[in-house]
């Protein structure tokens, strides 16, 4: 590797720095961002089908709505409204939420299943990072600069340890 002198030591330092903060700020992002709209549509779906299952309609009983097999006393304060009104009305219902949830304006992050292959991928390139970091710096002190090592490095990417 070809020496590097003080000034392309310093340059190079708060190049890799500034990569180290960014790729940090992108895993809080990840840590933090909203689900997908597709996703959060999806989720409200599941809750629906699975209310929708427990209510049964039997236009022969007198106890026509059931809920997992007991009649409901729909004619009270205490009835189980969501599967009556799941299993009635479903359709609308998600279609209802699909509108609401598509006039949301907020940025998603990724889909939740890809954020820990990409977490994965960021801290890889972080540490690979705080290695070069810590080879700057040892030039630098071989040198004879005075380089501090800033808080919050992994101490492994110092011992010259590979992940």
């Amino acid at each position: 590797m070809k020496a590097l002198n003080n000034e392309e030591i310093k340059n190079e330092l708060r190049t890799v720095r500034l990569q180290i903060v960014e790729l940090k700020n992108e895993l809080e992002w990840i840590a933090g961002s909203t689900v997908p709209k597709g996703e959060v549509y999806e989720q409200f779906c599941r809750v629906i089908d699975r209310h929708a299952e427990e209510f049964t309609f039997n236009p022969n009983n007198t106890d026509i709505f059931r809920v997992n097999g007991i009649a409901q006393p729909y004619n009270t304060t205490e009835a189980n409204l969501g599967p009556l009104l799941c299993g009635l009305f479903g359709n609308e219902i998600k279609k209802s939420i699909k509108s609401k949830i598509d006039a949301l304006d907020y940025e998603a992050g990724p889909p939740v299943g890809e954020r820990p292959e990409l977490v994965k991928d960021i801290e890889a390139r972080v540490f690979k990072l705080e290695q070069r970091q810590e080879e700057l710096i040892v030039m630098g002190e071989h040198i004879g600069m005075h380089v501090s090592r800033p808080a919050g490095f992994d101490p492994m990417a110092v011992l010259g340890f590979s992940k």
